[in-house]
């Protein structure tokens, strides 16, 4: 399996850290980069499972429930 894919319209790059399957199907581990001001997926839900985001530069816009939320890149 091809670890990296890239969306060469948008520049998104999602490398898979671990994969459902490797997981036994208990979840999936991504890694997304996004360009300067790039957009990631359209608006969308999740009906089975959650998302949770770290943010490790930069900032992230987030939409929940129609409100919108910035992240921010922690400083360890």
């Amino acid at each position: 399996m091809q670890r990296t894919v890239k969306n060469k319209v948008t520049g998104e790059q999602i490398t898979f850290l671990e994969t459902a399957e490797e997981m036994n199907g208990r979840y999936l581990s991504i890694e997304v980069s996004l360009p300067p001001q790039g957009d990631g997926p359209s608006l969308h839900i999740h009906d089975e499972f959650e998302e949770e985001f770290e943010v490790i530069s930069g900032r992230l816009t987030v939409t929940i429930r129609k409100e919108q939320h910035v992240l921010r890149a922690t400083v360890a």
